[in-house]
């Protein structure tokens, strides 16, 4: 069974993950039971992310990471409303997060939520151009020029102290093409850490507390 799973196509271990979960989309949706961010209700929410798994070198040659550690690198697309992942990508362990997904852009008005190891310029334009609205950790070495401060709500939201519009200003920025997108740059507290977050997004129509949610 081993040498068989071996010298078997990636491609069969697809179909047999996809073809059921297309089958049963709509049953999932129906049944899962999540907690609704209402501004964003019914929309496509997708949360991605990777996760390193540590594997014994001796055992798994093919799997260097470093010196004497093996490793190997999960990149998982997770549908909110199905509570499941519909994308699941495995690469060897130095694979960059940006590089790692086959699919990257999505259809229309999608909510794409990931952390600052899919920062990149390039993918921002390119989401920005599909109408794929992003929400993501805005890089510390991040260079932007503020536009316009956005009005805080009075007396609610507390936890937000940033809501700003900006432009991205580096030369690496504009030559991806982001000059041509205006961003909204949100400074959120996370309670539960002690800490400021800070949050970039593609979208200008929801709540602060909205994308701080997200």
């Amino acid at each position: 069974m081993i040498d068989g799973n071996a010298k078997r196509h990636w491609q069969v271990f697809e179909s047999l993950y996809t073809k059921p979960l297309r089958h049963y989309t709509g049953v999932l949706k129906s049944k899962h039971q999540s907690t609704v961010i209402e501004e964003v209700r019914h929309k496509t929410i997708k949360l991605v992310d990777s996760t390193t798994i540590s594997l014994c070198l001796s055992l798994f040659s093919w799997a260097k990471f470093r010196t004497t550690k093996g490793g190997l690198k999960i990149h998982t697309c997770w549908d909110d409303s199905l509570a499941l992942p519909d994308i699941i990508n495995i690469t060897e362990a130095p694979t960059h997060d940006v590089k790692s997904h086959p699919q990257r852009i999505f259809p229309k008005g999608t909510i794409v939520v990931e952390d600052r190891g899919y920062f990149d310029f390039a993918l921002m334009a390119s989401r920005c151009a599909a109408d794929n609205y992003f929400v993501t950790c805005i890089k510390d070495n991040t260079i932007y020029e503020v536009v316009s401060e956005r009005p805080l709500p009075a007396g609610v939201d507390q936890h937000i102290s940033i809501d700003e519009e900006i432009a991205l200003t580096s030369t690496k920025a504009i030559e991806r093409g982001m000059g041509d997108y205006a961003l909204r740059r949100i400074a959120v507290y996370d309670a539960e850490k002690d800490k400021t977050i800070e949050i970039l997004t593609n979208n200008f129509d929801w709540k602060a507390s909205t994308i701080a949610a997200l």
